[in-house]
């Protein structure tokens, strides 16, 4: 068995474990679009929406620079 498949399989199992037991503190977000009222995290933070894109393109750069980081400090090295 490959090692990354594995990683992939214990993030997925541990993904859904932390769901399933931290649905109640955010239920009525996770719900709001189906009983009416849209509730969207702009609104309940109180910012823009372009305030709340900005910070979720720093955190997806951030998730780049990460993986390249990690990629270059763990990964396999080249043998030339």
């Amino acid at each position: 068995m490959k090692v990354d498949a594995l990683f992939y399989i214990i993030g997925v199992l541990f993904g859904v474990f932390v769901f399933g037991e931290t649905i109640p503190l955010f239920s009525d977000f996770y719900v709001s679009g189906l009983f009416g009222e849209r509730m969207t995290l702009y609104g309940i933070l109180g910012i823009s929406a372009g305030v709340v894109g900005f910070f979720v393109l720093l955190m997806a750069l951030g998730g780049f620079w990460g993986a390249e980081w990690a990629e270059k400090r763990f990964g396999e090295k080249e043998e030339v």
